[in-house]
């Protein structure tokens, strides 16, 4: 059978210093003079052979300033059908070797001996220059069915390999209606069998919504026949892979290439009625999340799932997200009313504060506090009352109150809710204009660097359902 298997290898280097983080697309080469370039030779190698599989295997480094893995090299691993066979040491040859980058950082790694020993193992033996004169020994046997292996270096550093198969979420939902059912609601879940489609648009008493940031008329409708809720209009949405919605951010190339996904409606209505400085704005809503079968490969990819954000237009884009938690060093635990050094639990649904309410990360762009509503499995297949309160201030004089099915889950007063950031004011050219709106729905995205080692598996379908949305403005 055809594999496709993605494998990242993320080396932990202290001697590595001064990198800048780069992403890579397809199509490009990243060179010694640490420029991306257009090159043919960075081009994925299309496998047409179904006995063939597949390895993309990605070098970068990290170290105790810089967390987050950094992408030097790619490569292109491939196992042909007759290497399958083992040698008279009980080994297959090493496969065919194709470097996807034009760079000098990790040298010698075409000279490794890589070997599938069989369907669960893969082999890794030899050296690799990290950086001149300074070299890893890798001699190491890793099963593809666990998550990742982790190798302590000096220092406190580590080599850390992992890996997935991104089959799996190739996966779908299957329901099972019986009997005569609605044609125009999509049938993914078995809730989905009930429902009778009201409106292809969103209704809510604000007004009918027919948003440009939907890709598809079953991107979002209003039902009714909810179990338990029959007589209650929902609005159920549902992430739309392989489309974008049409507008001017979207559908450019580089984020179909990132695996955005956009399923989303805006409140208030009109621009001029967004909340500003000194606005207080009260966000109120009910979500049901379905119980998702691929939740855990959500988290593993670096998939990006918001269910409500609270979005900004000038200084800072979004101050304020419902979202499940994917795996990011960077964003830390909330508790107590106090932000840690803890990370949240991947796979939780948190709120997240992004450079708001604590001193130590106003002003710098993307530092990201998450508030756990619930852990992982404890959100779904169940109505949650979400409510945010917040007093929009970009001084110490604003105010943020988070419950969760009335019970407060966080507050602070006295905290910076509207941030100014001299880069963001720069590029989006509004420094000292900012507004606020609520988006809500599904949107999606992941990870730079993982959507370039990930571009053949799409995101899992997510469907969520709302209803009792309000926005208010005092």
């Amino acid at each position: 059978m055809y594999k496709l298997i993605s494998l990242g290898i993320f080396l932990f280097l202290f001697a590595i210093q001064n990198a800048s983080a780069l992403t890579l697309k397809k199509g490009e080469t990243l060179g010694s003079d640490g420029q991306i370039n257009s090159s043919a030779a960075s081009k994925s190698v299309e496998v047409n052979d179904r006995n063939e599989t597949v390895i993309y295997l990605a070098w970068g480094h990290s170290n105790i300033n810089n967390p987050s893995p950094i992408i030097e090299a790619v490569d292109t691993l491939i196992f042909p059908a007759d290497s399958q066979v083992a040698n008279s040491e009980g080994l297959v040859p090493t496969v065919k070797y194709k470097d996807m980058t034009d760079d000098y950082i990790m040298k010698g790694r075409e000279a490794l001996n890589i070997r599938l020993l069989n369907d669960e193992t893969l082999s890794i033996q030899g050296r690799v220059e990290v950086f001149r004169n300074k070299f890893v020994n890798i001699n190491h046997e890793v099963s593809l069915a666990s998550d990742e292996l982790v190798l302590p270096m000096t220092y406190g550093d580590n080599l850390v390999l992992s890996w997935h198969m991104p089959g799996s979420a190739l996966q779908e939902w299957k329901s099972n209606c019986d009997g005569k059912t609605d044609r125009k609601v999509p049938k993914v879940t078995d809730l989905d069998c009930a429902l009778k489609q009201v409106s292809q648009y969103v209704k809510l008493p604000e007004g009918t919504i027919k948003s440009r940031s939907l890709p598809s008329k079953d991107a979002a409708m209003t039902v009714m026949g909810f179990p338990a809720h029959e007589k209650s209009a929902v609005l159920r949405f549902q992430s739309i892979t392989g489309a974008c919605a049409k507008n001017n951010w979207d559908c450019r190339s580089e984020n179909i290439r990132t695996k955005h996904v956009r399923s989303e409606v805006v409140l208030p209505l009109k621009k001029k009625d967004r909340a500003r400085a000194g606005d207080t704005t009260i966000v109120e809503y009910d979500l049901f999340v379905p119980k998702n079968p691929h939740i855990d490969i959500i988290t593993k990819y670096g998939d990006w799932f918001n269910f409500g954000q609270l979005h900004g237009w000038g200084d800072e884009d979004v101050p304020i997200t419902v979202a499940v938690v994917r795996d990011d060093p960077r964003v830390k635990l909330v508790e107590g009313g106090r932000r840690t050094n803890a990370s949240p639990r991947p796979g939780s649904l948190a709120v997240y504060l992004r450079s708001i309410a604590f001193d130590e990360v106003l002003q710098k762009t993307g530092r990201n506090s998450a508030i756990i509503l619930a852990g992982p499995g404890e959100f779904e297949d169940r109505w949650m009352r979400i409510r945010i309160e917040v007093r929009w201030e970009t001084t110490k004089a604003g105010r943020i109150d988070i419950r969760l099915d009335g019970n407060k889950m966080f507050e602070c007063s006295d905290c910076v809710t509207l941030p100014v950031y001299k880069e963001a004011a720069i590029q989006n050219g509004k420094k000292g204009k900012q507004s606020v709106s609520f988006q809500f729905g599904i949107y999606s995205w992941r990870l730079k660097d993982k959507a370039y080692l990930y571009q053949a598996t799409e995101p899992p379908m997510v469907v969520a359902y709302y209803k009792n949305v309000s926005w208010k403005k005092k």
